[in-house]
């Protein structure tokens, strides 16, 4: 994945970069193809059955898909992404951040993390960055050495490296996976809508006339897509005076309101213009930003997909039941859990079956390895390999 994405960065020309995203499709640009010829094809037989499911690395044990996601930009998707981050992480969640945003990652920025502290298991693997307050980040700027090079690539590319910020990352235990969406409803949301297993989707927008436009358009892509809308998120909802403390309305007056009524849609937050934000953000020190407006957002995950999770998660998900994962509330001491389940869940279990799949000589390793007094990085650059799929 590394050497891959790498390359691509390089930017070489359009052709070639084309020709990477077209590797396994050299059937459909051929002049000579036919029905018949094309009979035996596997992208024949994979358009045939719709899109399928990227892979979750056997690294990662994900309970929650969740969409930040808006009709056009400049509404701060990425802020609100960031923010919900850290209300979930301040309220006990294990959090991870997955960047969608190929052509315009911010939020390695606002984190204050660079490509140099990503870390690979192995050359198809690698490890999300941690951000100060324990948010695991994953985003194009953790795998380009510099972050202000132009990414001009086209949608089949765009959709590989989504997939690969799925499957070839280890996430390790995560309640939730926030994803940054890029604004609109281009090539990326339609990957990640068809592609991952999103539960549910916030919307967010600005107090203005377009505001019904913009809800729409997002609201209609989920609908056509059975992807349940959690609720509504407004930014830049108003200004507080520092001075007076009155309450200006900067780009007038709301209407998410109206639209709440129309749609059925809950409105789980409004966020205020603050410089003290945007200057956290600047500084790469957002982790330190404590969340106090979107209490509402932060109820309506823990209680609707809480729910959903014991629903749906036997079998869906991959394990045999809730209570045979040992390690997913493993005692914690300074915020760093005590068993490698973190990164590699020890015990997986086979969809529809009750046989471990797991790796007790890999766990076993571990604990040896941290009675003699090693650390957890000192640990993970043996890249000792194990077999979990």
């Amino acid at each position: 994945m590394v050497h891959y994405l790498q390359s691509l960065s390089k930017q070489t020309s359009k052709k070639e970069v084309f020709h990477m995203a077209q590797k396994d499709q050299d059937c459909q640009e051929a002049s000579s193809c036919s029905r018949s010829s094309c009979e035996g094809c596997p992208e024949h037989e994979k358009e045939a059955h719709g899109p399928q499911k990227f892979p979750q690395n056997p690294g990662s044990f994900v309970k929650h898909v969740i969409g930040v996601v808006s009709g056009k930009g400049g509404v701060g998707k990425s802020f609100v992404t960031a923010s919900l981050a850290n209300a979930l992480a301040k309220a006990g969640h294990r959090v991870g951040i997955l960047d969608a945003d190929i052509t315009g990652p911010s939020i390695p920025k606002m984190y204050g993390l660079t490509a140099d502290q990503t870390r690979a298991v192995d050359e198809h693997t690698l490890l999300p960055v941690t951000a100060s307050n324990g948010i695991k980040v994953m985003s194009l700027n953790l795998i380009i050495q510099d972050p202000e090079q132009a990414v001009i690539w086209r949608g089949p590319i765009l959709g590989q490296v989504i997939q690969q910020f799925w499957s070839d990352v280890a996430w390790g235990q995560l309640d939730y996976l926030l994803v940054d969406m890029p604004p609109g409803t281009g090539d990326v949301p339609l990957t990640v809508f068809q592609s991952l297993p999103v539960d549910g989707i916030f919307i967010v927008t600005s107090p203005q006339d377009l505001v019904r436009m913009i809800v729409a358009k997002a609201w209609n892509m989920a609908q056509m897509m059975k992807i349940p809308v959690l609720g509504m998120i407004e930014n830049y909802s108003y200004l507080k005076c520092p001075d007076c403390g009155k309450i200006i309305k900067v780009f007038g007056e709301s209407h998410i309101d109206e639209v709440s009524k129309s749609t059925g849609l809950e409105v789980c937050g409004n966020i205020p213009v603050n410089p003290d934000y945007a200057q956290l953000a600047d500084e790469g020190r957002f982790a330190e930003m404590d969340v106090d407006f979107l209490d509402g957002a932060l109820k309506k995950v823990e209680s609707t997909l809480t729910v959903l999770y014991h629903q749906t998660a036997p079998r869906s998900r991959g394990v045999r039941s809730h209570a045979e994962l040992p390690y997913q509330t493993a005692p914690r001491s300074r915020g760093v859990c005590l068993t490698m389940s973190d990164y590699f869940p020890a015990h997986r279990y086979q969809e529809g079956t009750g046989s471990h799949d797991g790796s007790g000589a890999f766990f076993i390793c571990f604990v040896l390895f941290r009675l003699s007094g090693r650390s957890l990085p000192a640990f993970t650059k043996y890249r000792l390999r194990w077999s979990l799929s």
